[in-house]
């Protein structure tokens, strides 16, 4: 464990605030773990001084790079004003104590090196200059994250086998999660033949080390640390790379199902039990920016509409349902679904939203992401280019 102090100075400032300051500490090795805190301060207003402090605002969080702490230190005072209108200048007292990597650590492989890290809990911007028009280019992992939501981590891997060193035919890894109350080690589930990274196709799970991280970790930020190694000797390594990955809370989603008692079409089918259409939440919860779905209640209504089929929108018994449900719904901001049993005649649309709800076939977990996406004001994807996406059906103009 080492400990390194410095002072990060602000000098006189007005019209604006917090300021921020990057401080750097370098280390004679790799930084395991590191963490800085504000040791002292003094702070005050310029001239005249007879300003009443008001509210000080200071903040430090650390980033690790190798061997290298970066300190993003951020300072601001103002007084009962509110205002950013009083200069005001002070200097911030910073200790980093960091764990280093033993000196005997085995070298890190000049062939070896992790290019970068992917983190997705479903879909994520990465790379996306590789496949998507400028106009809809991102930055890497700019699609925020879940709090209490199972998240993936791709690891991207360029390795160089022409520079005569040992050949890795099997490559591994840990994943290091490091939280505020410990650190949990991560293994992949499978090696991966290693590859320069310019070959690696990110549409293959294969091309990419790939560690799961339970929900139960993802919470506030977290630090990933990353190293990768020869699944046959492990001293045979890359250097560590880390990340912070930020989670932000969201609601659950309450859902109230309503199971449909159908005798149209010269039918008698009984409605689909809860246990049956839980089966069709797994999707839903999955991709949709939520930590669970639950499920809030469970009541059948009867149902006889036969006009149920429609080849350009919602069907008439689709619209009459929907309103029976809405009306079970009321003022309640629970999402409210209406499960068909299977064996009703649908036509080219099984599912329909309208009145503020949303009805379909049991068993089909893409439809009800479908249908649920309406209810939060989601509408069709237009298709602009019959070469890229090939006309779906069930385009609108919105």
């Amino acid at each position: 464990m080492e400990f390194r102090r410095n002072s990060v100075i602000f000098p006189p400032n007005t019209g604006s605030g917090p300021n921020q300051h990057p401080l750097t500490v370098v280390f004679p090795r790799n930084v395991l773990h590191a963490v800085a805190g504000i040791a002292g301060f003094s702070t005050g207003f310029g001239e005249p001084s007879d300003r009443r402090l008001g509210r000080l605002d200071i903040r430090a969080a650390s980033s690790v790079d190798a061997n290298t702490v970066t300190v993003d230190v951020a300072f601001g005072l103002r007084d009962w004003s509110q205002e950013w209108d009083d200069p005001y200048a002070g200097v911030v007292d910073i200790v980093v104590v960091a764990e280093l990597e033993p000196a005997t650590a085995p070298p890190a492989r000049a062939d070896l090196q992790i290019t970068d890290m992917e983190i997705t809990q479903v879909t994520q911007f990465f790379r996306s200059g590789n496949h998507l028009d400028a106009a809809n280019v991102m930055p890497d992992n700019s699609i925020p994250l879940i709090a209490a939501k199972p998240t993936g981590v791709r690891v991207y891997v360029d390795y160089d086998d022409a520079q005569g060193l040992p050949t890795i035919a099997n490559l591994s890894g840990e994943l290091e999660v490091q939280t505020s109350v410990g650190t949990t080690v991560i293994t992949p589930a499978v090696g991966i033949v290693p590859q320069r990274d310019a070959t690696i196709d990110r549409g293959q799970p294969s091309h990419t080390l790939n560690f799961l991280i339970d929900a139960a970790l993802c919470n506030n930020d977290v630090t990933l640390r990353c190293r990768v190694f020869d699944a046959a000797d492990q001293s045979q390594q890359s250097a560590a790379v880390t990340r912070t990955a930020r989670f932000h809370q969201a609601d659950e989603i309450r859902m109230f199902v309503v199971g449909v008692n159908y005798t149209g079409q010269n039918l008698n089918l009984p409605a689909p039990s809860l246990a049956v259409f839980q089966n069709d939440v797994t999707l839903l919860q999955s991709t949709f920016p939520t930590p669970a779905v639950l499920t809030t209640g469970y009541a059948t209504i009867n149902n006889f509409g036969d006009d149920m089929n429609s080849s350009t929108a919602c069907a008439s018994g689709f619209i009459a349902l929907n309103e029976l449900i809405a009306d079970l719904k009321g003022d309640s901001d629970d999402i409210y679904v209406g499960v068909f049993p299977s064996g009703v005649n649908f036509g080219s649309f099984s599912g329909c939203a309208s009145n503020g709800v949303a009805s379909g076939q049991v068993g089909s977990a893409l439809l009800l992401a479908h249908e649920v996406g309406h209810l939060y004001g989601r509408p069709h994807a237009p298709c602009d280019s019959t070469a890229r996406c090939n006309n779906p059906k069930g385009q609108d103009s919105a």
